[in-house]
């Protein structure tokens, strides 16, 4: 069996261990043939039992997005990520950000660096929504006010005592477009995250972003 013709029977160009023996079942030793599609590169793994075809026998691009979700879940696009996903921030980032009720983990693979940080389950509920990454890719993602409030509680080490600290974190550090974010804020969305969060920074945020512009 080719590299294509494996390609065609399992219809992805990302999958799990079951999908690939499925497709090899007619082989007596299927583990055999899963090494030799190793050793040439038609399989590229990125953790035990889950893969993705090599960069020849792609339908297209890899929706990163959508092989995070099944990395590690359950989870959701948040963070720096997010914010760039949403046009907020100008940096490209280049790691794969998300929050997961699970513990930290990270993934270097060969086909990007994955990162998830860990909300409890109260905090991680909050603000997600399903977004459409093309090719039926339905991704779980924060929305722009929890991704920012992620950024701030997971990936902040600023006090935020004082309203210019604040100011000075979002448009220097994180590079924040501050006016456009305020127009996409859902501030309904915005206290029920403070309420869930508990924390000073996040609380200190929503002062920071509610004031008059």
């Amino acid at each position: 069996m080719t590299g294509f013709e494996l390609r065609a029977i399992i219809g992805r160009d990302d999958f799990n261990s079951t999908a690939l023996k499925a497709a090899l079942s007619a082989y007596k030793g299927p583990r055999t043939k899963i090494h030799e599609l190793l050793r040439k590169e038609v399989l590229i793994p990125l953790k035990k039992g889950f893969y993705v075809f090599g960069p020849k026998y792609r339908k297209g691009p890899l929706i990163r997005e959508s092989i995070a979700m099944q990395l590690y879940g359950p989870s959701a696009i948040s963070m720096e990520y997010a914010l760039a996903h949403y046009g907020l921030i100008p940096e490209r980032v280049h790691a794969v950000t998300c929050v997961t009720p699970k513990r930290d983990k990270k993934f270097n693979t060969a086909v990007g660096v994955f990162i998830f940080r860990r909300l409890a389950q109260p905090k991680y509920n909050v603000a997600l929504k399903i977004a459409d990454f093309g090719n039926e890719a339905n991704v779980m993602i924060a929305t722009p006010t929890k991704a920012l409030c992620d950024q701030i509680l997971l990936g902040c080490r600023a006090r935020f005592n004082q309203p210019s600290e604040v100011n000075a974190y979002l448009s220097e550090d994180l590079r924040l477009d501050v006016s456009a974010f305020r127009r996409v804020m859902n501030k309904r969305e915005l206290r029920s995250i403070v309420s869930a969060y508990g924390n000073h920074r996040v609380r200190a945020l929503a002062e920071y972003l509610e004031r008059p512009s």
